[in-house]
């Protein structure tokens, strides 16, 4: 009996063990399925923050551009390129490392078209990395017609574009546009307003080339354009290198002829007053930059073949036409120019109008600043002209260039007074009026 109790003693220990090693091996593995799910866990957790930070990184960089407003090879840092932007999340468990580029195939360098990047974001967090990617479209922020505002209590009240006028560039308002009757707008329209306000008989036709509203600027246009620095870097350039007309009787105001004589560009200067004028050529003005202290009277035919830049400290008054030499025949409305083959080029700077004093169609071919509206009669117009019946049809103002004013000028009043426009976008100055619209981003894919 003895033995036989020894042996189910025996049995039942060999099953304890048994039992043992099995909840061990069970133990061993539901504690290796539990690392294994911390480790899922974990990494899904890298997964999650590495995505964030690459979003992080590229909304980062979105601010920027939107705050600098111009194309990323101008801005400085450079932004165009490897590793343009480091950080890190709040925590800093997780990084972003953004880089851009020109987009693939596409022409940056065409002043015609906007400019388009490729933009890639990339997250890391631990062993983890997410990519995002986007193309960012920035139109270029030049015109045919640009405003801070479109109203003037000068003139009444709110400018209008009227029946009789043809806008064939883009256009930039940051105010609500005022339409009335058919004026037409040959290329993409935007404004930051709304709405638009339309009366006799205006509709939302007018906009040929489209219409885009609730445009953020930025303060791009008050911050980068309209203030005195445009004006004092002319005065600074003339000085050394330019043509610096100041000081003496009449207040410094200067009648400017360009002539083309014998295909040889010049410029002619006279004190308001005198017929005493003095002769330079535009060759012989190495930066292109003069300068008039107070007001300048000019007209004339500009053959520059680079840069010629005139800036007043008060007011430009446009006595006759001012044009290219290069743009005259054909010129910008004939049905074979080209302007890719224009060589000259005009900036105009005034602090605060350009005001033309002629009565009958006039042509102008320029690029047009009028940076402030502290003048009585700010922005560019016609103030002697506007609401008079000059004939019949108006004559028209035939301007070919950009124009960007701080408080829009009027050039008619309507039913035939005063002017009419016939704008046209001179697209070389694209890209160097300096800025962009850095409003549109369009997705495209991951990495």
């Amino acid at each position: 009996m003895k033995a036989k109790t020894r042996n189910k003693s025996g049995g039942v220990l060999v099953l304890v063990l048994a039992v043992v090693v099995a909840l061990g091996c069970l133990g061993s593995g539901l504690l290796g399925l539990g690392s294994s799910a911390g480790l899922e866990a974990s990494y899904a957790v890298n997964d999650v923050n590495a995505f964030w930070a690459a979003e992080a990184g590229l909304e980062r960089f979105k601010a920027i551009i939107r705050l600098n407003s111009v194309s990323l090879d101008a801005m400085t840092p450079n932004y165009l390129g490897a590793n343009v932007l480091l950080g890190t999340n709040g925590n800093g468990k997780a990084s972003y490392n953004v880089s851009s580029q020109d987009y693939p195939g596409y022409d940056n360098a065409n002043p015609t078209l906007p400019k388009k990047y490729k933009i890639r974001s990339i997250g890391t967090s631990g062993g983890s990395q997410r990519a995002v990617t986007i193309c960012a479209i920035l139109p270029s922020f030049a015109g045919s017609h640009i405003s801070n505002y479109e109203e003037n209590s000068q003139y009444g009240g709110n400018i209008y574009f009227g029946t009789g006028d043809v806008i064939d560039g883009p256009v930039f308002v940051n105010d609500q546009l005022n339409i009335s009757g058919t004026p037409r707008f040959l290329q993409r329209v935007y404004s930051s307003a709304a709405n638009v306000y339309y009366t006799g008989g205006g509709s939302a036709a007018v906009f040929e080339g489209g219409l885009q509203l609730g445009i953020n600027f930025v303060n791009a246009m008050a911050g980068r354009w309209f203030n005195g620095s445009n004006i004092t870097t002319v005065a600074n350039m003339a000085t050394t290198g330019g043509l610096s007309l100041a000081g003496g009787t009449n207040k410094g105001n200067w009648n400017i002829i360009f002539t083309n004589i014998n295909n040889v560009g010049n410029v002619m200067f006279a004190k308001v007053g005198s017929t005493n004028y003095q002769r330079r050529t535009l060759s012989s003005i190495p930066n292109g930059a003069i300068y008039v202290s107070s007001n300048a009277y000019v007209q004339g035919v500009v053959n520059s073949r680079t840069n010629i830049t005139l800036a007043a400290q008060s007011a430009i008054y446009i006595t006759g036409d001012l044009v290219y030499a290069s743009a005259t025949s054909p010129n910008p409305w004939s049905s074979n120019f080209d302007p890719n083959s224009v060589t000259d080029m005009l900036y105009l700077r005034a602090s605060n109008s350009v005001q033309i004093l002629v009565q009958d169609d006039v042509n102008i071919h320029a690029n047009i600043l009028v940076t402030s509206d502290s003048a009585k009669w700010a922005g560019f117009g016609s103030y002697t002209n506007y609401s008079r019946t000059l004939s019949s049809p108006a004559p028209k103002i035939n301007f070919f260039g950009a124009l960007a004013q701080y408080r829009r000028g009027a050039v008619g009043q309507g039913g035939g007074k005063g002017f009419s426009k016939n704008y046209k976008f001179d697209t070389r100055f694209g890209n160097t009026m300096g800025m962009f619209l850095p409003y549109q981003f369009s997705e495209w894919g991951g990495p």
